[in-house]
């Protein structure tokens, strides 16, 4: 909600939340937690933004978006030219914005990912604070930013989401993936508060693609146990089942909302608290 200013009376813009899945690893459900919670929040009338700093733009796929050719991306966002003089990323980011497909609500929208995306790894230019200076200049106009980011250790794509995040979210399948790619990841969170983002805050590890009951095998426990064994208070109540109704939205391109049955519902459910988890502001610190 919009603040008073107490010195001049004047209104402040609602500062965006901006939120982060960040992990080390592939496969471990980043981009499945990012679009989930962009669905939930949608649901509930928020304005949602998602960027997908992933160049393989598997959330971009998800969200109705299949030809990036003709779009600006997060790429010419980040991008700083040979000669002339460099865009202004806070006033180029509304031209990035694109309306998510047909079938998810209107108040989403997407700052795509392609391919070239990959190039900005090795951009000699200081692009790291781009992207933070451009979704400040959402203030006010959304509700929401939800960031997927790539698989790997720190590089600039990672670097320019942890500067412009608020708080940060680690999904862990429960897989020696999803467990290494916890470690890694909190170890640059706290490089990132110990350098360009000294207030990033650190909402915990969330479980997912968790195998149902009848699935679960001893490896399974075993990495769950070791979870709340070496991070006790991080780890979240909330989890995210493997439900097939889920990949069947994600290969739809189409919202889980949209999807019927008892196991939608319950992902809804789990999403839904996830989101209200991410909303309170809660830091755990590192």
């Amino acid at each position: 909600m919009s603040e008073t200013a107490p010195a001049t009376g004047r209104r402040k813009e609602a500062h965006v939340l901006v939120c982060a899945q960040y992990s080390e690893k592939g496969g471990v459900g980043k981009t499945s937690t990012t679009n989930g919670l962009a669905a939930v929040a949608a649901e509930r009338g928020m304005r949602v933004v998602v960027v997908d700093a992933d160049p393989r733009g598997s959330a971009t796929a998800e969200l109705g978006i299949t030809d990036t050719s003709q779009i600006p991306t997060l790429n010419d966002l980040l991008a700083i030219p040979d000669h002339g003089d460099p865009i202004d990323p806070a006033e180029a980011v509304h031209d990035a914005l694109q309306p998510a497909g047909p079938d998810w609500p209107s108040t989403v929208r997407v700052i795509a990912a392609e391919r070239p995306l990959a190039h900005r790894e090795t951009d000699p230019n200081p692009i790291e604070g781009r992207l933070a200076r451009a979704l400040r200049a959402l203030d006010g106009e959304v509700d929401l930013v939800l960031c997927d980011t790539p698989p790997r250790p720190a590089g600039k794509l990672v670097a320019a989401v942890l500067t412009a995040a608020d708080t940060v979210l680690i999904p862990s399948s429960l897989t020696t993936d999803g467990y290494e790619g916890v470690v890694h990841a909190r170890r640059s969170l706290r490089l990132s508060r110990q350098g360009a983002n000294p207030d990033l805050r650190y909402s915990g590890i969330v479980r997912t693609i968790v195998p149902r009951e009848h699935d679960r095998r001893a490896i399974h426990d075993r990495i769950e146990a070791d979870l709340f064994e070496q991070w006790p208070d991080e780890v979240l109540d909330v989890q995210l089942t493997e439900y097939a109704v889920r990949e069947e939205a994600r290969y739809a391109c189409v919202p889980l909302t949209l999807a019927g049955g008892q196991y939608a519902k319950l992902l809804l459910t789990a999403y839904g608290q996830l989101l209200d988890h991410v909303l309170s502001g809660e830091d755990f610190g590192l």
